[in-house]
């Protein structure tokens, strides 16, 4: 079942954490980054300075010793967590989970193997420590995309929630990796709700393309707000950025018992994919071909302003 994408577009007012003067520092979200490796560092930064922007109280990079001064040196927003590739890293990164509301993993990981090690077994810590961690959502993008498909038992029995965000070829990877095929028709959004439900039954998967399509198990709904004919690299970060915030937000509403129309994670999702599409097009209107990410990242507070608050 295809939803309207007007019921969609009247559920997001709903979304944002309200902001009031009895809240504390942390409280409208703490959002990891796993990502941030000697050939890419714009990429983590991209993602955590997108979730401080759209509203996120904190942000914490978790990369590689060669990436951390880079990232350090882009914000000074950002809490840059050098432990990927550190002496005991498992036991320092495991110690921050408490913290964290949100894990995004993937924005400039690399395919280091040991450290997708890494990640393969503080995502099996988060499990492990269900009571206290159950509610850390996890949002896979870029090379977390690969690591999925190397890992494919990995989130079969994940508590919370799941996002991923996967291009046209990362998809093909999945598919291998989950129903045996390179070759699925992305048309057809069965062959996407079937690799959905291989995944994990409440995983959401958001397919990047002319139109976004976001999908779970049994729905199919889609983000068709304009973006821009320009394809410059980095805006993939600012979709995982937003979404680590907003499936924050989402989790909030679950727990408050708030009603949606949809499932407030296909909420989340719709929202991250209208705010990269607005951003995309603004700075377009701007720049034109000489746009870039950093562009994008100049205009999210208009791009928010104008998708939820008018």
């Amino acid at each position: 079942m295809v939803i309207n994408e007007e019921i969609l577009r009247a559920s997001v007012k709903s979304l944002p954490s309200i902001l009031t003067e009895e809240k504390h520092k942390g409280q409208a979200g703490r959002i990891g980054i796993i990502g941030g490796s000697l050939e890419y560092t714009g990429a983590p930064y991209f993602a955590g300075i997108t979730a401080l922007k759209c509203g996120a109280d904190l942000s914490y990079i978790f990369c590689m010793k060669d990436a951390a001064i880079p990232i350090k040196s882009y914000s000074p927003e950002l809490i840059v967590l050098p432990f990927l590739d550190a002496e005991h890293c498992r036991s320092l990164t495991t110690s921050r989970l408490q913290n964290i509301h949100s894990l995004v993993i993937g924005p400039g990981l690399g395919e280091n193997v040991e450290v997708h090690s890494l990640v393969v077994s503080i995502i099996q810590y988060i499990k492990e420590n269900r009571k206290t961690l159950s509610k850390i959502s996890l949002i896979f993008d870029a090379d977390g995309i690969g690591l999925l498909a190397d890992n494919k038992d990995i989130l079969q029995d994940y508590l919370g929630s799941i996002y991923l965000t996967p291009n046209i070829n990362e998809i093909k990877k999945l598919a291998f990796a989950y129903v045996g095929r390179r070759d699925i028709n992305v048309e057809n959004d069965s062959s996407l709700q079937e690799l959905v439900g291989n995944i994990n039954e409440n995983a959401v998967l958001i397919l990047k393309g002319q139109k976004d399509k976001i999908i779970m198990k049994n729905n199919s709904y889609t983000c068709s707000v304009t973006g821009s004919t320009r394809r410059c690299g980095g805006q993939g970060d600012i979709l995982s950025g937003s979404l680590g915030l907003f499936s924050y937000w989402a989790c909030l509403k679950k727990q408050n018992e708030e009603t949606f129309s949809v499932p407030v994670e296909v909420v989340a999702a719709y929202s991250a994919c209208s705010i990269t599409r607005l951003c995309s097009q603004m700075a377009f209107n701007e720049k034109r071909r000489s746009m870039t990410t950093s562009d994008m990242i100049t205009k999210i507070h208009k791009a928010y302003e104008s998708f939820f608050l008018l």
